[in-house]
C-alpha cells in the first residue's frame, strides 16, 4: 500500500501511475526538469536551453518528428514518452546523501537507547544472558 500522503506527481514519478493513464501529462514535465541535471537533458534529448516545460515539450516534439498536422507540437505523445523514459529509467537521476544536520540527526535516531540496569541508566553493548553456556569438552 502507497503512503496517503503522496501528490499525484510523486505518484507518476515514482511509477504507480502508468502514462498511458495520466489524464494531464503535460503538468509532470516540469518536476522532472527540476530533478534532473541539465546535463543529462542535453545527452538524452540533444535540447540546449529551453525556457519553461512547455518550450521543452515543442522542441522534443520538433525533434522527435511527433507533430500533428499543420507542424504542431503533439503535446500528449510527447509528454508521455518524456514520462515513459523517467518511469523506466532512462532519463539518469540520483539524490545525493544527506549531510551535515540532516546526518547528525538520523544517527542520533538510530543510537542504541538507554536501559535502566538497576535503578541507573547504562547502555549495553552486548544483550544480557540469562543462562550460561557451558564451554564444549573439547574447548576448554
Amino acid at each position: 500500500m502507497y503512503d496517503q500522503g503522496e501528490t499525484d506527481t510523486d505518484k507518476v514519478l515514482k511509477g504507480v501511475v502508468r502514462s498511458e493513464r495520466i489524464p494531464d501529462p503535460e503538468s509532470y514535465i516540469q518536476p522532472i526538469l527540476d530533478k534532473v541535471a541539465t546535463k543529462h537533458i542535453t545527452d538524452i534529448f540533444g535540447i540546449n536551453t529551453w525556457i519553461d516545460a512547455e518550450d521543452f515539450i515543442n522542441q522534443v516534439a520538433e525533434k522527435t518528428g511527433k507533430l500533428k498536422k499543420g507542424g504542431e507540437a503533439d503535446v500528449n505523445n510527447v509528454c508521455r514518452s518524456i514520462i515513459n523514459d523517467w518511469q523506466r529509467g532512462n532519463i539518469p537521476f540520483f539524490t545525493k546523501p544527506p549531510v551535515g544536520d540532516e546526518r547528525a540527526a538520523e544517527m542520533a535516531a538510530d543510537a542504541p537507547k538507554p536501559i535502566l540496569v538497576g535503578g541507573q541508566t547504562a547502555i549495553l553493548a552486548k544483550p544480557i544472558i540469562d543462562d550460561v553456556v557451558a564451554p564444549a569438552e573439547g574447548d576448554a
